[in-house]
């Protein structure tokens, strides 16, 4: 019985889709001339989500609403880690940090969908 391919399984793509939807959210409330209402509801749904999802998918919880907390306190302490160290290095552009967070949850998401084919991998060359 042969077991379903990694790719196949829809469930994997959909933290990284919406990683990327909150990035493209965020990214996008800076540049386009949006109302100052739709921009701030943007890019908090970005800083309030986006790192989150991003980091703490690589842990599959099955519990949605430990996920869920999980994923708001990460994103906010990524945030502040991000505006702090920002901040003590002198960078004082709001952009950098949100290129920075937009960084973390790319790489993140990037991480989700790189780490169950490794573990696939490792696991048909140990058996």
């Amino acid at each position: 019985m042969s077991r379903p391919s990694v790719s196949a399984d829809p469930q994997r793509w959909l933290r990284p889709a919406l990683v990327l939807l909150l990035c493209a959210l965020g990214a996008g409330a800076t540049v386009s001339g949006l109302a100052p209402g739709i921009r701030v509801v943007a890019l908090l749904l970005f800083l309030i989500f986006g790192p989150g999802v991003a980091l703490v998918g690589l842990l599959r919880i099955g519990e949605p609403w430990r996920e869920l907390t999980l994923v708001i306190g990460v994103s906010l302490a990524v945030d502040l880690v991000v505006a702090t160290v920002l901040a003590y290095s002198g960078v004082r552009g709001s952009g950098a940090a949100l290129a920075v967070l937009i960084g973390i949850a790319v790489v993140g998401a990037g991480a989700q969908v790189a780490v169950p084919v490794l573990r696939r991998r490792s696991e048909e060359t140990t058996s």
